[in-house]
């Protein structure tokens, strides 16, 4: 596996720290939204306009050009390490 930008190691490792203390640890259940703000805020996902025939069919009535939320590109190629 390629050596990965230490900044996106360490949004992971501060991402999982979040949300066990926040959820598990804590007793409580994180809301899908909290998740997603929480990794958009540490570069973890990032906001992309929709578009169907990249993304697909969306749920939830999305339009062409709503806001879509995919990996960020150093999350993204870390996973396809992964996929091999």
């Amino acid at each position: 596996m390629a050596v990965k930008p230490i900044k996106t190691v360490n949004s992971l490792a501060e991402f999982a720290r979040w949300a066990l203390e926040n959820s598990a640890w804590a007793g409580y259940d994180l809301e899908g939204y909290e998740i997603q703000k929480k990794a958009l805020k540490l570069g973890i996902v990032k906001e992309v306009p929709y578009d169907p025939t990249v993304h697909g069919e969306a749920e939830y009535d999305t339009e062409p050009g709503d806001p879509w939320y995919v990996w960020s590109d150093d999350v993204a190629n870390l996973l396809k390490d992964t996929e091999q």
